[in-house]
């Protein structure tokens, strides 16, 4: 079995070794087997986001036990960094050379990975896009073909915790909001379904700022908000480590009421609503976003033909039932469908 956990490269050269004639002289699609039939065994490339951030840190455990599990080799690698965009472009590109029969990526931005994914489709390699949407538009323009896009429905989470919110705060009442980066698809869906619940349910958005994922710069967003909307009952945060950055926030506010709810699901957020700290977290389930996305590239590389879009397993995770959560953790702790499990020719 082989694992790469190469983080980042240094002095990897610049993009100019981005040329699709790198990303297609190489490749051999699917036709890894013996004779060149297609086969579910085919070595699988993984390239992330950052494994700095523990929510992929995460659905990279869930890739590699999906590999060990089955036998496949895999190969997973990541940017240093939520920003490290020309850093995640050049893994890719090298990794295209290597001769994998199915790729798995979850872009920084719609469009940085999609020359080298130009390459690699041009090759008849298979590309699985995992949680950060690759932009549609653009990757037709370029001729990627992808086969399926397996993510939670991010929408639909935030619209969860808007919900949660308009419960816990009784219909009535101030909220802000902390996005990742400006712009991010993942992070716009999230807040946009918080604010369209929030406000349904009687709730006020009075501030919505973006602190780039970074738990710090949402520690000090977070503060300012406070100074400024002494009747804050709430925030929303895209994601779990800027929770946690507001949890630290009100705290210092001495503010133990405003609610915080995240999203992610990541352990630190499970532990801090066991212990008080956090209120709730919508869980995503990284873990099995990589487990289905191994399995998707396995069906694929035995001649399958897979769904477009898969939804990944989402929960609300509270008080109540957070015990359930950290005994199952990093598995979701409740039963959800895997589409490509029946569609895998061993």
């Amino acid at each position: 079995m082989k694992y790469s956990r190469r983080m980042s490269l240094a002095a990897l050269g610049t993009l100019a070794a981005l040329a699709l004639a790198g990303c297609s002289g190489s490749g051999n699609g699917a036709d890894n087997g013996e004779g060149g039939e297609e086969n579910a065994d085919a070595s699988i490339a993984v390239v992330l986001k950052t494994t700095s951030n523990q929510f992929w840190a995460t659905m990279q455990e869930g890739v590699e036990a999906a590999g060990e599990s089955a036998g496949v080799d895999v190969t997973v690698q990541s940017g240093t960094a939520e920003d490290s965009v020309e850093e995640q472009t050049t893994l890719l590109q090298t990794l295209s050379g290597e001769g994998h029969g199915c790729f798995a990526v979850a872009p920084i931005t719609g469009t940085n990975l999609n020359q080298v994914l130009a390459g690699i489709s041009a090759a008849g390699q298979h590309v699985v896009n995992l949680d950060s949407p690759i932009d549609a538009e653009s990757a037709e323009a370029s001729g990627i073909d992808i086969a399926t896009f397996i993510a939670s429905n991010n929408n639909d989470a935030g619209k969860q915790a808007g919900e949660f919110m308009v419960e816990q705060l009784g219909g009535s009442g101030e909220v802000a909001v902390v996005g990742g980066i400006a712009g991010d698809a993942n992070s716009e869906a999230r807040t946009s379904g918080f604010i369209e619940a929030a406000e349904a349910g009687g709730l006020t958005v009075v501030q919505e700022v973006a602190a780039d994922w970074d738990r710090e710069k949402a520690l000090d967003a977070a503060t300012a908000i406070l100074q400024s909307n002494p009747e804050l009952g709430g925030f929303y945060s895209a994601n779990d480590g800027m929770a946690l950055g507001i949890v630290q926030a009100k705290q210092n506010a001495g503010l133990e009421d405003v609610i915080v709810i995240g999203t992610d699901g990541n352990s630190d957020a499970i532990e801090s609503i066991a212990d008080g700290g956090l209120t709730a977290t919508v869980s995503q389930y990284p873990y099995a976003v990589g487990e289905l996305g191994v399995d998707a590239c396995r069906a694929l590389n035995s001649g399958a033909e897979v769904p477009e879009k898969v939804d990944a397993p989402i929960a609300l995770v509270t008080a109540d039932n957070v015990q359930e959560a950290l005994d199952s953790y990093p598995q979701p702790f409740e039963p959800y469908e895997n589409p490509f499990a029946d569609l895998i020719e061993e």
